[in-house]
């Protein structure tokens, strides 16, 4: 089963970059998972051919769980590597009614009899008393990870650098998400726009965003195109870029011969030793 854990990424239907581009900021920032809008297909097709998994979203409606299901489930058909309904109060129908909680146990119950094995998350405004709202109990129930919005910018316009963590705290603190996974989505953009702000703003907020949700298995920016250039290199930064393999003796020692020659010591006795630890170091590892 295909799990939201590292680093993962939204697309929604607002994305003007090129797929392409998009696509190679996955690639870059080496994302384990690009959380699709559903229905974009060109989209879901730009990923999987950049090797990047893909996932499915829908902001789903309360009053057609049926249907919603058969979405998510034939998203999944098409390669979704796992599914989220995005359940955020407002035109939805979401909200402290009692149906709620139902229709989310309908969706659950309905895309997990089309795929057992497929993981089915619930991405959720926790801010409030949200969480004890019928339909947010049931996620907690029937899905298989919570993603809480953490929007520190949308949610907290114009207040200083600390609202980043009063943020998080609006969201998780005294939340009682009982043992389901949670994976905070993070914001990605906004950070250098306002006027006055300098640009190293958004490396700053971003790494702040990245810090809070580390305790967690993993976390989402959203979204990977709304980021200014500035901002997406702050979330390639994220992730230890692997080290490179080291040469094999033989080369190193060729590409030491070529650096000496180049200074005129092609002659020097040194490369016979090194030659003969190189090759000693060499059998040793054997």
């Amino acid at each position: 089963m295909k799990i939201a854990e590292g680093i993962g990424a939204w697309h929604n239907q607002y994305n003007t970059r090129p797929l392409a581009e998009c696509a190679g900021r996955a690639q870059r920032a080496q994302l384990d998972f690009v959380i699709v809008k559903y229905g974009l297909r060109a989209a879901e097709q730009a990923y999987a051919k950049a090797g990047v998994p893909w996932a499915t979203e829908r902001y789903v409606y309360i009053n057609q769980p049926e249907r919603e299901a058969d979405m998510l489930a034939a998203a999944v058909d098409n390669g979704a590597v796992f599914a989220v309904i995005n359940a955020e109060e407002g035109r939805g129908g979401w909200g402290p009614a009692e149906e709620g909680a139902q229709a989310i146990e309908t969706i659950a119950t309905a895309f997990s009899n089309r795929h057992p094995a497929v993981a089915l998350y619930a991405c959720l405004d926790t801010r409030g008393d949200r969480l004890n709202h019928p339909y947010q109990q049931a996620a907690l129930h029937w899905c298989d990870g919570i993603m809480p919005m953490i929007y520190p910018g949308a949610f907290r316009p114009g207040q200083p650098l600390a609202y980043i963590v009063r943020a998080f705290d609006d969201a998780l603190k005294g939340k009682d998400f009982g043992d389901q996974r949670v994976y905070p989505v993070l914001q990605s953009y906004g950070w250098d726009d306002p006027p006055g702000r300098a640009r190293t703003m958004g490396a700053y907020g971003i790494r702040m965003q990245a810090g809070w949700a580390s305790p967690h298995p993993g976390c989402s920016f959203y979204t990977l195109h709304h980021a200014t250039d500035a901002e997406w290199d702050a979330v390639c930064a994220l992730k230890p870029k692997p080290k490179p393999e080291p040469l094999p003796a033989e080369l190193l020692l060729r590409e030491m011969q070529i650096r000496s020659e180049c200074v005129g010591l092609a002659n020097s006795g040194w490369l016979g030793v090194l030659h003969d630890k190189l090759h000693a170091i060499e059998a040793e590892s054997e």
